[in-house]
């Protein structure tokens, strides 16, 4: 890389850019790099640093459960009822613009500066309603900013046999927040919890100050040395670091030759990606994976299990952990199509099933029988949370870094990250008119149908990205 201070922008004698960059073979692209001498250790502790702040969110997330019945009574701050929703709203609406703004923030201060000024506003509280609501909007906002910044910052810095399982440590490390704030809501006032749960971004940012910036990121704004310095901290000495970057280059090269505008919508090598991507964002968010974490408490006092609601939602947050952490260490192995299939088809049999009980018990035809089956409700939720938990809850956010070319990445990404927090603002706004208006088992059964096309869709349009580089995934789409 010596003598190079300027990345140029323009195509090499012998080069001919294709209706979109990046689509020559693998031979000549990152596919043929050697990375056996790779050191993947840096890669790992970089990717936990990053993902701190899904920690962070997931505590945010669970913040609300617990601390909303105690607000109701508490002398210095009462919430009302129109302002209970609010309480809980607010951050999935901060998530949508954070989400929205993320690909921005992201190529104006580089991925690791965004996550490092995500610290910030996680920090946001206040002992009246008004900065507690300013609070919970600007942690959501710093949760859609993570969720843009980290999974690509993972994808960037991440060697292809691992990129999988560092990719799902995002959803896992959401997952196991949320987990976490449920568990110390148990003995901690609503003060104390925000305590603990403020934390995280500052580990966050104490961490990740230490880590290198994207390799990528330095190469886009010509600082080729800066590059090399941190590709070399990710990949350790023995690796040949002047070969990856060189291709590397070689796609900017060929990708930053045009500019991308609205006429490129056209063009199969970004349109299919962000079809897939927008398709898996939806199917996702209108499983109903957020309305029946909603009814969990519900679905407990049905099963009439002897368990408190607050102990109860922490057993099936720890099946969600579980499965999540089985995710990562399967998605490299199986793939990311076989897995996304087996998770929809899984939740696709549970909602079936806890549909099927609700008709019975709302039915009252067969009371005695609704009680014997007290259990199936509980089966079927924690299969229900497991099944999303080990597909559908972390691939989606992995694929999404995968499928897009890297000069369409952040806007692609921002687009389809902001479509998953408005659809999940929907579900959960909608679930209970849809429960009053088609019964808790009709409400289940419409989920179960979405469930259902969803796998249809994987099997036939989301294609495998296991192993393989950026160059090689978007030649899929450039096919004919």
């Amino acid at each position: 890389m010596e003598g190079r201070t300027k990345l140029e922008f323009q195509i090499e004698d012998g080069e001919t850019p294709t209706a979109f960059p990046a689509s020559k073979s693998t031979d000549e692209l990152l596919g043929e790099l050697d990375y056996s001498q790779a050191t993947k250790r840096p890669q790992i502790i970089a990717a936990f640093c990053a993902t701190l702040g899904a920690t962070a969110l997931g505590t945010i997330i669970a913040y609300s459960s617990p601390v909303i019945p105690e607000l109701e009574s508490c002398d210095e701050v009462c919430l009302s009822d129109s302002q209970e929703s609010w309480f809980g709203s607010l951050v999935p609406l901060g998530c949508l613009f954070g989400a929205l703004s993320g690909g921005t923030q992201n190529r104006f201060f580089g991925k690791k500066r965004t996550l490092l000024i995500c610290a910030i506003p996680f920090l946001v509280g206040g002992q009246n309603v008004g900065i507690m609501f300013l609070g919970r909007f600007l942690g959501g906002f710093a949760g859609g900013t993570v969720s843009m910044a980290a999974p690509t910052y993972i994808a960037d810095i991440s060697q292809p046999s691992i990129r999988g399982a560092l990719g799902s440590g995002f959803q896992l490390m959401v997952v196991t927040g949320i987990w976490l704030g449920a568990t110390f809501s148990l003995g901690l006032s609503w003060r104390w919890l925000a305590g603990v749960s403020a934390a995280f971004p500052l580990a966050m940012a104490v961490c990740l100050y230490f880590m290198p910036e994207s390799p990528l990121d330095h190469l886009e704004k010509g600082e080729n040395e800066k590059a090399e310095a941190a590709l070399l901290w990710f990949r350790g000495p023995e690796h040949d670091v002047k070969r990856e970057l060189d291709e590397m280059e070689r796609q900017l090269r060929i990708a930053q030759s045009q500019k991308v505008n609205l006429k490129h919508l056209k063009n199969r090598v970004v349109l299919l990606p962000l079809g897939i991507g927008l398709a898996l964002m939806l199917f996702q968010q209108f499983s109903g994976i957020n309305a029946v974490m909603f009814y969990t408490e519900q679905i407990f006092a049905a099963a009439n299990t002897g368990l408190s609601n607050e102990h109860s939602a922490v057993i099936v947050l720890a099946a969600q952990v579980l499965a999540t952490a089985a995710s990562a260490l399967l998605v490299d192995r199986y793939g990311r199509k076989f897995l996304l299939a087996i998770s929809d088809a899984t939740m696709t049999v549970a909602l079936v099933v806890m549909g099927t009980y609700f008709y019975i018990q709302e039915g009252k035809e067969d009371l005695v029988l609704a009680e014997k089956l007290g259990a199936i409700p509980i089966l079927s939720l924690v299969l229900f949370c497991v099944g999303f938990s080990i597909g559908y809850g972390p691939i989606p956010w992995l694929i999404m870094s995968e499928l897009f070319a890297p000069e369409v990445r952040g806007a692609a990404s921002s687009i389809a990250t902001g479509l998953n927090w408005t659809s999940a603002f929907i579900i959960t706004f909608t679930f209970a008119s849809l429960k009053a208006g088609i019964g808790s088992y009709g409400t289940f059964w419409l989920y179960a149908g979405v469930c259902a096309a969803g796998t249809a869709f994987i099997i036939l349009f989301v294609p495998e990205t296991k192993e393989k580089p950026f160059a090689e995934i978007q030649k899929l789409f450039s096919r004919e």
